[in-house]
């Protein structure tokens, strides 16, 4: 992170958001609170929403720290 480098190849953002998605509706069918996962795909999915789909999971960090 202090390099700012997020490489994101093989494993980008937006392959985890469709993941967490997958595993919040699969929870919420069997009756599981999914509400922290759902809380997390949505910080990745703002990660995405701002340009950074390509990228490593760790620009959610990234994100997170923005003001």
């Amino acid at each position: 992170m202090d390099a700012e480098r997020f490489p994101g190849e093989g494993n980008p953002i937006t392959s985890a958001v469709s993941s967490m998605a997958h595993i919040v509706h699969t929870s919420e069918a069997h009756g599981i609170d999914a509400g922290v996962m759902r809380a997390a795909e949505g910080m990745a999915r703002r990660a995405v929403g701002l340009g950074h789909g390509a990228d490593g999971f760790l620009r959610v960090a990234e994100v997170l720290g923005r003001r």
